[in-house]
């Protein structure tokens, strides 16, 4: 068994700018409750464009015949507020996309864009197409040269019309990519995001009477503030709340509100102002909820010896200098999940060298197709005293929980990885001769 090469003492973590501790036992991962508002929000668009909308609640409508409220009223009234899973949609890309490109390249954000959206909007694009030209009546076919355009998603900007007009929102989107990926160009932090937000925010409000085309174009006053709204949460999800983020996500709900009620006056029609302020304010509430934790599953765990167990990150000291949104210094980090411990923790280090060989026999691997890997979480249960560690609570780095389950040799694996741990750092403290001052 390898112990800890402890080569030199501990030194305080360097202070990055612009970094900002994150909120202890936060790690990426999926988030089920954001997964089933997506869902209800796509069933309620679903909904409102099959009963709910002004063009089908008109007499002698292509889809009905008659208005819609004639023929069932009560799905007519919830539909007619459906709309708003658009604008919720918004929100959670702006909660999502910040989620998925912390500690990511450009080049990896673009890709990822790409790869997600443009196959799936080609085949729309096409099976539209066919639809149309097998089916006329419905509404007006493109001409051909106008599908082409529309398989790049940038027709709205070239002034030419959907296949379909429900893709306006990709529009939308596209341009929060873009601007989005500035700051994932300059490396995303706690203050910059706060950074972007304001100055999207302060070029959005003004960009519809400014009388500045490109403005509008660039600011997308329609739905800026949403993804605004979005990009709030997950900082407090990622750092936890303060008076900041709440005065953005505040400010965000003021415009918004506007927003709506433009949406109703200008394209809807169908619903009220006060009953989508109120369904909309729900849904933050949601989120908010989301984004403090109080919806994640506990324990925090993944699948280990045919159980589920929490998993302790690692101290500061054994985190080094990496700050969040830098990548490791020795590869991605993995900690085996089968049996017994990581062999070597790649991107660790202590003082400047490497930290090799946690205590467990395993291949640091991830067991079982699982396993804690990349970005590591600030410290929990561990503090830093005088280049040595003290532990606070009973479970240690290396614990039967990461080395194979709840097992008697997981748990002697942990034991064995906390003794080499704590010989090794006051050996250390032995060959220092603390130097005290006169004064």
């Amino acid at each position: 068994m390898t112990g800890l090469a402890l080569t030199r003492a501990a030194q305080p973590k360097p202070v990055v700018r612009g970094h900002r501790p994150e909120r202890s036992g936060r790690r990426p991962g999926r988030l089920y409750a954001v997964d089933g508002i997506r869902l209800l929000a796509a069933l309620m668009v679903a909904l409102h464009h099959y009963a709910g909308t002004r063009r089908v609640d008109r007499p002698g409508n292509p889809v009905w015949g008659r208005p819609v409220s004639d023929v069932m009223p009560t799905v007519f009234h919830v539909a007619a507020y459906g709309w708003i899973g658009v604008e919720i949609f918004f929100v959670i890309s702006g909660f999502v996309i910040c989620m998925s490109c912390w500690g990511r390249t450009p080049r990896q954000f673009f890709v990822s864009r790409v790869i997600r959206l443009y196959p799936a909007y080609w085949f729309a694009v096409l099976f539209t197409t066919g639809v149309l030209a097998a089916l006329p009546g419905v509404w007006e076919r493109l001409r051909l040269r106008d599908v082409f355009v529309n398989l790049t998603m940038l027709q709205s900007g070239s002034g030419v019309r959907n296949v379909d007009g429900v893709y306006w929102t990709l529009w939308s989107e596209l341009r929060f990519y873009l601007l989005f990926l500035v700051v994932v160009r300059m490396g995303l932090t706690y203050r910059r995001v706060v950074v972007f937000c304001c100055v999207w925010g302060a070029a959005a409000m003004p960009a519809p009477v400014a009388g500045f085309p490109l403005l509008e174009l660039l600011a997308a006053p329609e739905s800026a503030w949403y993804f605004i709204a979005g990009l709030a949460l997950y900082l407090m999800h990622r750092f936890g709340q303060d008076l900041l983020l709440w005065g953005i996500l505040g400010m965000a709900w003021l415009m918004a509100q506007k927003e709506l009620g433009d949406r109703i006056d200008e394209v809807e029609h169908v619903s009220g102002w006060r009953g989508a302020v109120l369904i909309f304010t729900v849904f933050l509430l949601v989120m908010v909820a989301v984004a403090l934790g109080h919806t994640d599953r506990s324990p925090r765990a993944v699948a280990g010896d045919g159980g589920r167990h929490d998993v302790p990150p690692l101290p500061d000291a054994l985190r080094g200098g990496y700050d969040g949104h830098q990548p490791p210094a020795r590869g991605a980090g993995r900690t085996g999940a089968g049996g017994g411990g990581a062999g070597r923790v790649p991107g660790a280090e202590l003082g400047g060298a490497p930290v090799r060989g946690a205590a467990g026999g395993g291949r640091g691997q991830a067991g079982a197709g699982a396993g804690v890997r990349g970005e590591l979480d600030r410290p929990r249960g561990f503090r830093q005293v005088s280049a040595a560690f003290e532990l606070r609570h009973s479970r240690g780095i290396v614990s039967g929980s990461i080395g194979g389950g709840g097992g008697p040799y997981g748990r002697l694996a942990g034991l064995l990885g906390r003794v080499l741990m704590l010989r090794a750092s006051r050996r250390e403290d032995r060959k220092r001769v603390p130097q005290y001052s006169s004064s």
